[in-house]
């Protein structure tokens, strides 16, 4: 937990809750990542699928972290957003089958 102590409350909540995003953050990079790379390379020398795969399992990699963190409910951004282990589940699911469809 970082600590400004000239922020509101509320601003502070925010500030808390962006670590809880970080496999979203990750996933959004590597989107841009995915679409700069795939503009500046070569077409001979495509890697798009291979930093497409990394990024996906850095996110997976990411999202099994903090499941096994969570314990509880976690509501963020002021109570806009609600955090729980069935959600974290159902985004590994996603990026699974990301995975699984990158491969083949």
């Amino acid at each position: 937990m970082i600590d400004f102590p000239d922020i509101s409350p509320k601003v502070q909540d925010i500030v808390d809750s962006l670590r809880f995003v970080l496999p979203e953050a990750i996933l959004a990079l590597g989107f841009i990542l995915v679409i700069l790379l795939d503009l500046f390379v070569r077409k001979a020398d495509k890697p798009v699928k291979s930093t497409v795969l990394a990024v996906l399992v850095l996110t997976f990699y990411f999202l099994f972290r903090q499941y096994q963190s969570f314990e509880t409910e976690q509501i963020l951004f002021n109570g806009m957003f609600v955090l729980n282990q069935k959600l974290i589940a159902f985004k590994m699911l996603t990026v699974f089958v990301s995975i699984i469809a990158m491969l083949f």
